[in-house]
């Protein structure tokens, strides 16, 4: 259930998730994991509501910050290629349910350069 998953997103608004490396997340539009698979992915990754990038009060402030460079190791963990607009208003999406599971492989830069992700035993690519 998103509104037990998410409830502080639910009550005021669903913006964005971030997914740590070697986990996968899938996002369904109904309860117990069943309708349209909204999003399905495997960390490390963001999505962030396409609501901001579209709606024009809003666009300007907070659009040009999802694709810039980051501090780190936030750069490191998330660069621009793993961050991604939804394809719909993630505001809908609260009535839906959310499945984690973990043990995914993880990017072998991140074993290389983020010193916690060196000591994982998930396998890399």
């Amino acid at each position: 259930n998103n509104e037990l998953a998410f409830p502080n997103s639910i009550r005021f608004t669903f913006d964005s998730v971030a997914v740590d490396a070697g986990t996968r997340v899938t996002i369904f539009s109904k309860p117990n994991f069943e309708g349209e698979v909204l999003w399905d992915k495997v960390g490390p990754a963001i999505i962030v509501n396409e609501h901001w990038r579209s709606d024009p009060k809003y666009a300007p402030k907070y659009a040009p910050h999802v694709f810039r460079t980051w501090a780190e190791p936030l750069q490191s963990i998330f660069p621009p290629e793993v961050r991604e607009w939804s394809c719909t208003n993630m505001h809908l999406w609260n009535t839906g349910s959310l499945r984690i599971e973990d043990g995914e492989a993880i990017p072998q830069r991140l074993k290389d350069t983020v010193p916690e992700y060196a000591c994982l035993s998930n396998p890399t690519y």
